[in-house]
């Protein structure tokens, strides 16, 4: 608490120009980088803290850095919230998340057939082209042997 009273009580730290202009770039940039991802309800919350703390004080680095530190602790939380792998029995929503892999499951096994039948297809197409080969070195090799009684017939002429 002394260090916000402190802070209250020096209002050369809270009216400097340098200060309030990095807030405002910082903020601005802050803001525009939550746009970039796509986090519209941050940048949604910062602008309706701003407005609440506008209310409450005209000091502008006051209305622009607190919801900047608010809104980067509520981003960064959300963060971790989302990266859990693993949910408790007692939550709700376990069943749609069974239902989900139920239709991956039986999404997956159909693939798997799928690629079965394909694979057996693509054996099947090379077996044929095996034989098209074997019957094309067979069709060369009596071409070869027309092609020698042609040139013993012109020479016993």
């Amino acid at each position: 608490m002394k260090f916000v009273d402190n802070i209250m009580k020096n209002k050369k730290l809270l009216s400097n120009n340098p200060l309030l202009f990095g807030t405002a770039i910082i903020s601005f940039l802050n803001i525009l980088g939550f746009i970039q991802i796509g986090k519209m309800n941050i940048v949604l919350l910062y602008i309706i803290i701003a407005i609440i703390l506008s209310v409450y004080t005209k000091n502008m680095v006051v209305v622009l850095g607190a919801p900047l530190l608010i809104v980067n602790l509520v981003s960064y939380m959300g963060y971790n919230i989302e990266g859990m792998e693993e949910r408790n029995e007692g939550e709700e929503g376990d069943e749609e998340g069974d239902e989900e892999g139920d239709d991956l499951d039986a999404n997956l096994k159909e693939l798997n057939k799928k690629m079965g039948e394909l694979s057996d297809l693509a054996s099947g197409i090379s077996e044929e082209e095996e034989v098209m080969e074997e019957v094309m070195e067979e069709g060369d090799d009596e071409e070869e042997d027309e092609n020698e009684d042609e040139e013993t017939m012109e020479e016993e002429i």
